[in-house]
């Protein structure tokens, strides 16, 4: 079981900002055979991307987690954007 996650951005003076998630079971070692999530969060330009940072070629072993992002916060952003697309599913979303 796993709480839903929050992701705070906080944005620099040049509206950007980076960083990662990292989750694996918390008890075994299986991560030591791939067997975790690491993404890597960028906003840059009024958006928000995200990227798998596992190396998909050492994988072994497969890694799936209940965890969900359930709210992005976005701190410091001086846009005045009112809605979001979340790809690749191109759903949107109002703010």
């Amino acid at each position: 079981m796993c709480v839903p996650l929050v992701e705070v951005v906080a944005l620099n003076i040049s509206q950007a900002a980076e960083g990662e998630l990292y989750v694996d079971d918390g008890k075994s070692f299986e991560f030591l055979q791939g067997a975790s999530i690491h993404r890597r969060f960028v906003f840059s330009k009024g958006k928000l991307t995200s990227v798998n940072m596992a190396p998909t070629s050492s994988r072994k072993s497969q890694f799936s987690s209940d965890c969900i992002i359930q709210r992005i916060i976005l701190l410091g952003y001086i846009g005045g954007s009112k809605s979001v697309s979340i790809e690749p599913a191109n759903q949107k979303a109002k703010i």
